[in-house]
């Protein structure tokens, strides 16, 4: 999903060159239906120190940017999106992002959608931000839909039992890829 261009760099010692290409990771590609986020919903624990739910409609490097904060003694984050109208079909969620700490607590999605019997969980999680390096990911939430919902996604640090150093998650991009049909 990245928009930028490869970098060249030409080096030359007197006739001898050599060129080096830095390209940026492939793009992630839906071939079905893209849906942006609606709307930020909320922030807690943790908090937005950066943009909002429409910096993560386009990969271009301006994104929504998280901090941890000490709840109950633990460093925690939790922020949530919401996504109206998705189609029916086999859901994904396509994420680009990467962590602005170098500590190894991680940054996982998570997802349910309303149906006309409440909430409906989809369990586990999902498309992982391990890295202080931007990456671009397509994960399958494994879940198919029949009709038109509205979707909540959310991202979680991975270790919300223990520890109070205070870790940042930036996203740059979000968007369900709905592809195919039940």
């Amino acid at each position: 999903m990245s928009t930028r261009f490869p970098f060249h760099l030409l080096l030359l010692a007197g006739i001898v060159g050599a060129v080096i290409v830095f390209t940026p990771a492939q793009a992630q590609t839906c071939t079905g239906t893209l849906v942006l986020a609606s709307a930020d919903e909320t922030t807690s624990p943790g908090q937005v120190f950066g943009g909002t739910y429409v910096d993560t409609h386009a990969s271009d490097d301006v994104g929504e940017a998280f901090n941890e904060t000490v709840s109950n003694g633990v460093s925690r984050l939790q922020h949530y999106w919401r996504f109206d109208n998705v189609p029916p079909g086999y859901i994904h969620i396509i994420r680009e992002g990467y962590r602005l700490t170098c500590d190894s607590d991680d940054f996982v999605f998570k997802a349910y959608y309303i149906n006309q019997n409440g909430p409906y969980w989809i369990f586990g999680n999902f498309c992982a931000i391990t890295s202080e390096t931007e990456s671009t990911a397509k994960c399958s939430l494994n879940e198919s839909t029949d009709d038109y919902y509205t979707f909540h996604i959310l991202i979680v640090d991975s270790n919300a039992t223990s520890g109070t150093d205070l870790s940042a998650v930036r996203v740059d991009y979000l968007a369900i890829c709905v592809e195919g049909g039940p």
